[in-house]
């Protein structure tokens, strides 16, 4: 993810309906250009909700 730029970034997320919403890191307000995409996707900061495993 480091490597993306953020227009290349999307991200899902289910809602309790078992609906999925897509959305691009470009759509993320006051998101920047920077190379901590991934620690902030991580630490949940970017909305969707990283689970992994």
């Amino acid at each position: 993810m480091d490597f993306l730029e953020k227009e290349e970034i999307y991200f899902t997320e289910k809602d309790r309906e078992g609906g999925t919403q897509i959305f691009g890191a470009q759509h993320i307000q006051g998101l920047r250009r920077e190379p901590s995409l991934a620690r902030k996707y991580l630490g949940g900061v970017l909305s969707a909700i990283p689970r992994i495993g």
